[in-house]
């Protein structure tokens, strides 16, 4: 019973540990067409509200990736409009009335507009996470990185420490 309870108690203080120093990792950001911004931490995906809890720390990063995060909601708004502008007149055009065509002009010059407002997002999303990095660097209370991972496959069990 004994031996139970150790063994327990060290897989978890090895896997809270294991938490914990993922959380002092350096972010990352990479952008997709389909998928927009995704975000990184030690080289495993997190979500966006994982990162701005994250970046939350460094003030100047935290406001510029909320202003990223507003322009992106914005870009995101516009983009729907010049859908609909677009797309209303190709339904006309479909069903067999007569379409305006303007409608669709003015709903591709929205559609640009949306692409150039979500490029200036993703390079606030970019800088926010330079920011965010650069403070990590020179922090002066900057912990080293230990990662330690429990490894198990369906007959050995153990764990490895990374410095």
């Amino acid at each position: 019973m004994n031996k139970l309870l150790l063994t327990l108690l060290i897989l978890f203080t090895l896997s809270s540990t294991s938490v914990f120093s993922q959380n002092s990792g350096e972010l990352g950001v990479k952008t997709n067409f389909f998928k927009g911004m995704t975000f990184y931490q030690n080289y495993q995906r997190i979500t966006p509200t994982k990162a701005t809890q994250i970046i939350r720390t460094n003030p100047e990063a935290f406001e510029m990736l909320q202003s990223s995060n507003k322009q992106a909601g914005g870009a995101t708004v516009v983009s729907a409009i010049g859908g609909l502008l677009i797309g209303w007149p190709l339904g006309t055009s479909i069903v067999g009335g007569d379409p305006k065509w303007e409608l669709a002009a003015v709903g591709a010059g929205f559609t640009i507009l949306s692409a150039i407002i979500y490029s200036s997002a993703e390079k606030k999303a970019r800088k926010a996470v330079t920011i965010y990095n650069a403070g990590l660097s020179t922090s002066i209370n900057r912990k080293p990185h230990t990662e330690i991972r429990i490894l198990a496959k369906s007959t050995q069990l153990g764990f490895s420490i990374s410095f």
